[in-house]
C-alpha cells in the first residue's frame, strides 16, 4: 500500500449530517398506553379472581353433595321392621323399669356444665352400653329442615327416618368407641351431621332399631326429672 494513504485522517463529518434528536414515542401517547394496560391488568385480575371464586363455589357444593348420605328406601323399610320387631319385645313396662334402674344416674349438673343431659344404659345383658346426650331446639330444627329437603320421602318412612336423624344427634357413644360430634360449638353442622350419620348406619340394623327405643327412653327420662313427685306433694300430704 503506498506511503501516502498511510495516516491519513479523513474527516467524515459531510457525510453524517446532525439531526435534532426527537423522542420515539409521545409522552401523551405513552401516557394513554400505559392507562391502557394498567386496565387491562385489573381486568385480568378481576376475571382471575372470579373464576377462583366459581371454582371454590363448586368444590363447596360437590363436597356438600359428596358428604351427602343417601339413606335408600329399602334401608328405612328395613329399619321400620326391625323396629317394630324390638318394640314388641323390649316395650314392656318391665323392660323399661329394668333399663331405668341399670342406667346410669342423671346428673343435674351436667345441665350447667355441658348444656345437655347425658346418661349411659347398657342395651341388653351382654356388655353393650350405649351413652347419649339431650338434643337441643336447633339441632332438632335442624333436622326437621334436613327432612324438608326431600320431599319425596314417604309419609310411612317420615317418622322412621326422623327418629334415626334424632338418634344421630342423641347418640354419644357405644362402648368405649365415641362418636364425632356433629356440632360446630353449638351450631349445627350438616357435614358432620352426614358423617356420624353413615357411622350409624354402618351398626347392625337390629341394634340400630335398639338405639331408637332407648333413645325414646333416656328422653321420658329426662322429662320426667321436670315434673313434681305427686307421691310426694299430694299423696304424701
Amino acid at each position: 500500500m503506498p506511503d501516502k494513504f498511510i495516516n491519513v485522517k479523513k474527516n467524515f463529518s459531510f457525510e453524517t449530517p446532525v439531526h435534532e434528536s426527537k423522542p420515539m414515542i409521545d409522552p401523551e401517547k405513552a401516557k394513554i398506553v400505559s392507562q391502557m394496560l394498567a386496565e387491562g391488568q385489573e381486568l385480568a385480575k378481576q376475571k382471575k379472581e372470579e373464576e377462583q371464586k366459581e371454582i371454590k363455589e363448586e368444590n363447596e357444593v360437590r363436597t356438600e353433595d359428596d358428604s351427602k348420605v343417601d339413606v335408600p328406601d329399602e334401608f328405612l323399610s328395613g329399619l321400620d321392621r326391625g323396629y317394630k320387631m324390638i318394640a314388641s319385645i323390649l316395650d314392656t313396662p318391665e323392660q323399661r323399669e329394668i333399663a331405668k334402674k341399670l342406667a346410669s344416674p342423671l346428673d343435674i349438673g351436667d345441665l350447667f356444665k355441658y348444656n345437655e343431659w347425658r346418661q349411659t344404659i347398657p342395651i341388653g345383658d351382654f356388655g353393650i352400653t350405649a351413652s347419649f346426650r339431650t338434643a337441643n331446639s336447633h339441632e332438632m330444627d335442624s333436622v326437621y329442615k334436613l327432612l324438608e329437603e326431600e320431599p319425596n320421602i314417604s309419609i310411612a318412612r317420615y317418622g322412621i327416618k326422623t327418629g334415626l336423624y334424632m338418634l344421630t344427634c342423641m347418640l354419644r357413644a357405644i362402648g368405649d368407641n365415641y362418636l364425632p360430634s356433629h356440632l360446630n360449638g353449638m351450631e349445627f353442622s350438616k357435614d358432620k351431621f352426614n358423617e356420624k350419620l353413615k357411622i350409624v348406619m354402618g351398626y347392625p340394623q337390629p341394634l340400630i332399631a335398639a338405639l331408637l327405643l332407648h333413645a325414646q327412653w333416656f328422653e321420658l327420662r329426662v322429662n320426667s326429672l321436670l315434673a313434681y313427685d305427686v307421691e310426694k306433694h299430694i299423696k304424701n300430704g
